[in-house]
C-alpha cells in the first residue's frame, strides 16, 4: 500500500514538473521577440555607457554610431537610447548601413549584430579609425575591437587592444578593467 502511495505521489510529481516546462516552452516561445528586444535595449544601453570612456583623436560636434543592419527595430532602439542619452558635448546620430566599406567610411562607432558579421569577417582589414562593436564568439580576435558576449547568462565584454590602438582611440583603463581583454 504504501508503495503504491509512494508511486502515485511520484507520478503526480512528474506530470507536475512536465506541465510546468510545457507552459514555459510556451511561454518563452510567445516572448522570444520580447527577450530579444530586451536583450538589445542592454547592447545598446552598454555600448552607449561606453562612449564616456572613449577618447576620440578629432573634436567634433557629432558622433555617428553606425549599425551594419537594416533592422528598423535595432535602428529605432538606438534612436531612443540616444535621446535618451544625450551627451551635452556631442550630438549622437544613428545611421543604418548595408556594406562595412560605407559603414567604415561615415560612422565614428560600427555596431555589427551577430546576423551582419559575415560582412565584418570577410572585410576586416576595410576598417580604420572606427571603434568596431561585434556580438559574436570570436571576433574580438579577427579585429573587433569591443566583442559583446554572455557568459553565465550574463553580458560581458571583450577588448582587443590592437584592434583599438589601429582605429587611433584611447579607451580608458576603467573601460579595460571592466572588459576581458583578449
Amino acid at each position: 500500500m504504501y508503495q503504491m502511495k509512494t508511486i502515485q505521489t511520484n507520478f503526480a510529481v512528474f506530470m507536475t514538473l512536465m506541465l510546468f516546462v510545457a507552459a514555459s516552452l510556451s511561454a518563452n516561445a510567445t516572448t522570444t521577440k520580447e527577450r530579444n528586444a530586451k536583450e538589445d535595449r542592454i547592447k545598446g544601453l552598454v555600448i552607449f555607457s561606453m562612449i564616456k570612456y572613449i577618447q576620440w583623436p578629432e573634436a567634433s560636434e557629432e558622433l555617428v554610431i553606425g549599425v551594419l543592419s537594416d533592422d528598423q527595430n535595432i535602428i529605432r532602439l538606438f534612436n531612443e537610447i540616444a535621446s535618451e542619452r544625450s551627451n551635452s558635448n556631442k550630438k549622437i546620430v544613428i545611421k543604418s548601413f548595408s556594406t562595412i566599406r560605407e559603414a567604415a567610411k561615415h560612422s565614428d562607432i560600427l555596431f555589427v549584430p551577430n546576423e551582419n558579421s559575415a560582412e565584418f569577417e570577410s572585410h576586416t582589414n576595410d576598417v580604420q579609425k572606427v571603434l568596431i562593436i561585434t556580438e559574436k564568439e570570436g571576433l574580438c580576435k579577427l579585429g573587433s575591437a569591443i566583442n559583446l558576449i554572455t557568459i553565465d547568462g550574463k553580458l560581458r565584454f571583450e577588448i582587443n587592444r590592437k584592434a583599438v590602438e589601429k582605429s587611433a582611440l584611447k579607451i580608458s583603463s576603467k573601460l579595460t578593467e571592466m572588459g576581458i581583454e583578449v
